[in-house]
């Protein structure tokens, strides 16, 4: 094994020419590694198990010594895996749901329905808006959650009144309002 230090020791100790020796007789000792010990995965750990649970149906005075010596394990082990209990295996989860984006047309008319609450002077909550458009959308496949996401997409914002979430109005919002006044004084 190639120790970085001895090639340093050996350049700066003079080597002596008579014996071939350099001058120090002792050897530098190389620094204690950590050994980290393996952990035992679940079907092992199951294993110490049915051997403990079977030693213990057949009536044996020492299960646990059993279970050592048929699976080769010190005593401290088999100790530790009982007194953990069963191994938990991690619960299966099925294929996540795509999320498939809404076109622009649908869009649209949720934008018109935000809009047409603003223009009756209603301040819309995130579920007002959903129940609304759930009725004019019979399509419209999604949870409340997952349209509160697709409404901060197009870029609505919210916030709380009176601890409801509302939302208020955006950049694009105020625009149109402006064209709108602005049309109106026209006339």
């Amino acid at each position: 094994m190639w120790r970085p230090w001895e090639d340093v020791q050996a350049e700066a100790e003079p080597v002596d020419s008579e014996s071939g020796d350099s001058s120090g007789d002792e050897d530098i000792a190389a620094p204690a590694e950590k050994t980290r010990r393996p952990t035992l995965d679940n079907t092992f750990q199951q294993a110490i198990f049915d051997v403990y649970n079977k030693a213990v149906r057949d009536g044996s005075s020492r299960p646990i010594t059993d279970v050592c010596e048929t699976l080769q394990l010190a005593s401290s082990v088999v100790h530790k895996v009982l007194r953990r209990g069963q191994p938990v295996t991690p619960r299966k989860r099925g294929p996540k749901k795509q999320f498939v984006r809404v076109d622009g047309f649908d869009q649209d008319r949720i934008k018109n329905i935000v809009y047409d609450n603003y223009r009756n002077r209603k301040v819309p909550t995130v579920q007002e808006l959903y129940d609304e458009v759930k009725e004019n959308l019979p399509e419209f496949p999604y949870s409340r959650a997952t349209f509160y996401r697709l409404l901060r997409k197009m870029n609505f914002r919210f916030k709380k009144i009176a601890r409801k979430k509302v939302a208020k109005f955006t950049a694009r919002i105020r625009d149109l309002q402006a064209r709108y006044v602005a049309k109106i004084q026209e006339y």
